[in-house]
């Protein structure tokens, strides 16, 4: 075999592609069910000679359900169940109306521009697009409709979406809301069943002169400028929305990602809204959400258009027309990937490792590669290039090419899964997440560890997807019961050379912490929450953490003048996990004592060079601490 290589990058859209398709092994044996093998053309719009695909998708759907044996608790038996109740096909019937619609994310409108004909075929359809096990299936609608006396008008919507917080996506949103309480306008509120709430002002809402599709087109652009100045981060405001032909999901679908309904919501609601609320099996249906609009709302609007042409001015609002000011929050637990999804991507990973191992054993396959990597070639970055190659050299040996490229990553990869495989390192790395929500390396959605051995599981799906397995944990703890964080590390990020002299003056102090250090360029301070909460004598730690930790970074640059080389991260931050492998998964994160940080050397992070998992206790002492709360009483001063 040729020397290691550097696999090259994935962008987010092709790792997640890559994680996609290797959820998708573990049921593909599903589209080999007799009958069950036709999916409409997404794309297709109609035809002459390609009859009712609609009726055809129904009836597939219908002989589906019958063939279906579903297992209590299994995915298919989540998604039958739900979608089975009378409550829910009325209701997303009713907003349907009128409305183009689609299937999973394929933004066209399906079955020849069709309409949903009868609130009963919403079951067989979501059971057919069910065979795509990547995804859970939900329906979108477009923001435009046609009315029963064929008029076309379109809703305005209005999404600030934060995806890697639900907290900080409702927060983002509480300005518009409050605006448009305060102004009377009447509007809609469901959550996406991800991360953020979707406002919507029916089309009736608007003056008449404003709802045809040539006139609104303008001012919904004008109106969501006009928002986006109004909330902190205005990018977050999503724009495609002024487009009629855009689609939202339906309410009360649910989200193809997380398997939460996106579920309609009160005002109340929208204060107090946990993700508990859009489980599909406790999702309530609130009756006239969608109902008739007020006679007099396009009054109230009027003055939001004002507003947005410039022709009045944002008033002070009167807060006790407002809903009463909600003490800071802490940020909640983020979203995290469902059970059924969890244990599709352990299932691929389990059958991606088989897979690999059997490869290993190929010959024909070991000729293939080496016959591919004697291909000559200008440096690294023509590695692309080089799989050009790869069909022409895989027909040839009579392999394929998907079984090429598994096969050099797991080759390369190896030691790293051969590393993840002992038993002594899933036991550390599931022990230090307990409470932690775990996010994998190539990927923004986070999960949580089941069982010990899913580790291993885990880093082959990685490296399915083309990535280096290495996992990365939140510094805050959560209740796993109500989601409420419970406890947070703050953690202090520097380089060498700071870092030492970070660990040096904190060992000075007697201030428990250790070191997190994988060789690399940074290096990672840790100070566990209950050594805050002691040596500080905080009363509400949780929330005066952000106080503590931006004193903490101002006393630490003004004493080792490292103005921009020491950052301090609370429940914002990601760290690598304890004893999992650094990005380039061939270093370890090691969990070093404070003395120890002048001797430490990148050879000592190495995969061979770590034998011992024996984790260090850094918590506070019950006789020990009192430099420690000196140390954090002069900065609090």
């Amino acid at each position: 075999m040729a020397k290691k290589r550097k696999i090259k990058n994935m962008t987010r859209v092709e790792h997640k592609r890559a994680l996609e398709k290797a959820v998708g092994l573990q049921t593909a044996a599903i589209r080999e069910m007799s009958g069950q093998v036709f999916l409409p053309n997404l794309k297709q719009r109609g035809g002459k000679n390609n009859g009712d695909i609609y009726e055809r998708t129904v009836r597939a759907g219908k002989n589906l359900l019958e063939k279906c044996h579903n297992l209590p608790g299994s995915r298919s038996e989540r998604i039958v169940s739900y979608y089975s109740r009378k409550d829910v096909q009325q209701a997303m019937y009713r907003y349907a109306r009128g409305r183009k619609i689609c299937v999973l994310r394929n933004f066209h409108p399906m079955f020849g521009g069709s309409q949903l004909r009868k609130p009963e075929d919403i079951l067989p359809i979501m059971v057919f697009y069910s065979q795509d096990t990547k995804l859970y299936p939900s329906l979108h609608g477009t923001v435009s409709r046609r009315t029963s006396d064929n008029r076309s008008l379109c809703d305005l919507v209005l999404e600030v979406d934060f995806k890697m917080s639900r907290a900080t996506s409702f927060s983002l949103s509480r300005p518009i809301v409050n605006l448009l309480q305060d102004l009377g306008v009447e509007f809609r509120m469901k959550f996406s069943g991800n991360a953020s709430p979707h406002i919507i002002i029916p089309a009736e809402a608007f003056p008449e002169k404003w709802r045809k599709i040539s006139e609104c087109r303008g001012l919904y652009a004008r109106l969501l400028d006009f928002f986006r100045t109004q909330i902190k981060l205005p990018k977050r405001l999503d724009g495609s929305f002024r487009n009629p032909s855009h689609f939202l999901r339906m309410p009360y679908s649910i989200n193809e990602n997380t398997g939460l309904v996106s579920l309609p919501m009160t005002i109340d609601d929208f204060y107090r809204f946990s993700w508990e609320m859009a489980r599909p099996e406790t999702a309530e249906i609130m009756e006239h959400w969608w109902g008739d609009v007020p006679e007099d709302a396009p009054e109230q609007t009027e003055s939001l258009i004002e507003m947005a042409f410039g022709q009045r001015k944002v008033f002070a609002v009167d807060a006790k027309k407002r809903k009463p000011a909600l003490e800071t929050l802490l940020p909640e637990m983020p979203d995290t990937l469902g059970s059924p999804v969890q244990i599709g991507m352990v299932k691929a990973g389990e059958e991606i490792a088989a897979r690999g191992v059997a490869l290993m054993e190929e010959p024909l396959l070991q000729d293939a590669l080496r016959e591919l990597w004697a291909v000559p070639m200008d440096g690294e970055q023509d590695e692309a290039k080089r799989w050009q190659h790869a069909k022409a050299i895989a027909e040839k040996h009579g392999v394929r090419k998907e079984d090429m490229r598994l096969m050099s990553q797991w080759s390369d990869k190896a030691g790293a899964l051969a590393y993840y495989s002992r038993r002594d390192v899933q036991e550390a790395i599931y022990s230090y997440v307990q409470g932690r929500c775990v996010r994998m390396e190539g990927t923004d959605e986070y999960l949580t560890l089941n069982e010990p051995q899913d580790i291993f599981a885990l880093a082959a799906y990685m490296l399915g997807g083309g990535v280096a397995p290495a996992f990365r944990c939140t510094n805050a703890l959560y209740s796993p019961e109500s989601g409420e964080m419970i406890a947070c590390d703050m953690v202090i990020q520097a380089d060498q050379a700071l870092g030492k002299s970070v660990a040096l003056l904190l060992k000075s102090f007697d201030v428990p912490s250790f070191v997190l250090y994988n060789g690399g360029k940074q290096m990672r301070i840790v100070i566990p929450y209950e050594v805050l909460e002691t040596a500080t004598d905080l009363q509400t730690p949780l929330r005066q953490l952000p106080n503590l930790a931006n004193r903490v970074a101002r006393h630490l640059r003004r004493m080792l003048k490292g103005d921009d080389g020491i950052t301090v991260s609370l429940y914002e931050g990601s760290t690598p996990i304890l004893y999992s492998l650094a990005d380039s998964g061939e270093r370890v994160n090691l969990q070093a004592r404070l003395e120890d940080v002048p001797r430490l050397s990148p050879d000592a992070a190495s995969l061979d060079a770590v034998d011992d998992m024996t984790v260090i206790e850094p918590f506070m002492p019950p006789d020990a601490g009192e430099e420690a709360v000196r140390f954090f009483k002069d900065i609090m001063l």
